[in-house]
């Protein structure tokens, strides 16, 4: 009787390796299966035209992108437009700072750019019109800004950081 038990046993046993490996090789089919299918490519044109141009001349600092338009912040203090084929948009460019651009910041409609640099200002500088630009200056380098979104509807706030972050709208800063 004891044999007809092993017997039993060995034959599960094998019955359990066939399952393990049938089941392993079945997973490690499909993730085979997964590993070879082929990530579609980014598509891309590198942008030339005048952007080629200006940062030959003046080597680009920060970026910030907007569904119409590029802005390039650069280590002179500029701050360029570009369309998105690398064209300048030539009566729109600012040099709003004496020193490097550390960061851009677009406004939700593409009509207010807030940039900050280490020459301690930071500067909105509207594309349509000059009604709501501000210039706030610091007695620090700022390192970061984001500009309200509602921009030009609602508060005119900018957020600016360096070692603190102030809320800041054209009347007051507040820490």
């Amino acid at each position: 009787m004891t044999d007809r038990v092993t017997l039993i046993l060995v034959e599960k046993v094998k019955f359990f390796y066939y399952c393990y490996y049938s089941i392993s090789s079945t997973i490690m089919d499909q993730y085979d299966e997964e590993e070879e299918e082929v990530e579609p490519l980014l598509k891309y044109n590198r942008l030339g035209n005048d952007l080629k141009r200006v940062l030959k001349e003046d080597p680009a600092s920060c970026l910030a992108v907007h569904s119409k338009f590029l802005v390039i912040g650069s280590h002179s203090g500029s701050v360029h437009i570009f369309d998105h084929e690398g064209n300048r948009i030539t009566d729109k460019q600012f040099q709003s700072h004496d020193i490097t651009v550390n960061q851009l910041s677009i406004d939700e409609k593409g009509e207010y750019i807030a940039s900050c640099s280490d020459d301690g200002k930071a500067v909105v500088n509207g594309l349509f019109s000059d009604e709501h630009e501000q210039v706030i200056e610091f007695e620090r380098p700022v390192k970061a800004v984001a500009i309200d979104p509602q921009y030009s509807k609602r508060s005119r706030q900018l957020v600016t950081g360096d070692d603190k972050v102030l809320v800041c709208d054209r009347i007051s800063v507040t820490t």
